[in-house]
This record gives structure tokens, C-alpha cells and sequence, in this order.
């Protein structure tokens, strides 16, 4: 490993967990997850979807922020002609952490169908970023390999997602944000 990619990856340490903070700290969400009375939207109580959204539900903001963070990579990816969509280079994150897996292990890590992940690695194989081979130890699957401009993709892709997440938490305090992730990772292992 070089030195770029330490210190890609040390960068990206520190500033991968500052992807939710996007839009708000923790402390704001919590907040805005009360309406106008001050009782917090439970899911039971909503009313009409004009007072739903004045309240600002928290998956809102969350996917909110996301999706913005993912259209933000997307540019930056588009601006260093790479040539792949987030959603590829997630597909892609997974390959550098464990050359070799199987289609299906992909869409299970992923989140996405099967169908989604063959689009995907259709358009990564034609682009000369992976590989297909038909498993040995299953002929119905395929196992999926990096090849060397693959594995090449990783510091750049890791360099630009770290500048994206530094914007994205530009101007929160660390102790909001630290704030935030805990309320971001308890919602998430709730609704696991």
C-alpha cells in the first residue's frame, strides 16, 4: 500500500461517519422532530401531510441528506471522468474489501436486486472496472474480480468521497456531530 492510499484511507476514517450530518446536527433533528404542541410525530398521531412535513420527520431529513450527499459524489465522479454512478462505486467498495464475491453476496451487501446488481456490473465490466467469471463452486453464479483499472479507481473515488463528506459537515460543531451519528446509528440499529 503507498502512501496516497494511507492517507486516503486515514482521511476517510476521519470523515466517512460525517456523511449524515449533512443538513443538521443531531440536536437540530431532534428538534425538528417536534411539532408545533410538542409532541413528537410517533407515526400514529400525524394528521395531514402539510403538518407531517412542517414537522420534519426524521427519515426525511435523513434521506434528504443522502440524497444530496449521493448527487454531490455523482458530480464530482462525473467532473474526474470516471465514468461510474455511486451506486456502482458502492458495488465497487465492497470488491476492494473482498476480491471475488459472488453476485448474489454483492446485492446482499449492497441493499439492491439482482437484477440492479447485473445492470451494474454490466456497465462496470464494459467499462473495463471488473470481471465476471462463472463460480467454480457454483456454475449458476458468477464470482466478480477487480481488474487493475478497478483497483486503481480506489484512491481517487476514496479522495473525492472524503472532500465530499468534509463539505458536507462544514461548519458543525464536533460535539453536535458526534451527537448526531449516535442518534443516526441508534435509528438505524432500531429499524434493523
Amino acid at each position: 500500500m503507498n502512501i496516497l492510499s494511507v492517507q486516503c484511507i486515514r482521511v476517510l476514517r476521519k470523515n466517512v461517519l460525517r456523511v449524515h450530518g449533512l443538513l443538521t446536527t443531531a440536536l437540530e433533528i431532534v428538534k425538528r422532530l417536534t411539532d408545533f404542541s410538542g409532541t413528537t410525530y410517533r407515526g400514529d398521531d400525524m394528521g395531514s401531510v402539510e403538518d407531517f412535513f412542517e414537522g420534519e420527520p426524521v427519515g426525511f431529513l435523513l434521506a434528504r441528506a443522502s440524497q444530496y450527499m449521493r448527487l454531490q459524489l455523482g458530480r464530482s465522479f462525473a467532473d474526474a471522468g470516471l465514468g461510474i454512478s455511486v451506486e456502482q462505486w458502492r458495488l465497487l467498495i465492497e470488491l476492494w474489501q473482498r476480491d471475488g464475491l459472488n453476485q448474489r453476496e454483492l446485492g446482499e451487501r449492497c441493499f439492491k436486486s439482482k437484477v440492479s446488481v447485473t445492470k451494474m456490473l454490466a456497465k462496470l465490466e464494459d467499462q473495463g472496472y471488473v470481471l465476471r467469471r462463472r463460480s467454480t463452486r457454483d456454475r449458476r453464479g458468477n464470482r466478480v474480480f477487480l481488474t487493475a483499472a478497478g483497483k486503481r479507481l480506489r484512491d481517487v473515488t476514496l479522495e473525492l468521497a472524503a472532500k465530499n463528506n468534509m463539505h458536507a459537515v462544514d461548519g458543525v460543531d464536533d460535539d453536535d456531530l458526534a451527537a448526531f451519528k449516535r442518534v443516526a446509528r441508534t435509528i438505524f440499529l432500531n429499524m434493523e
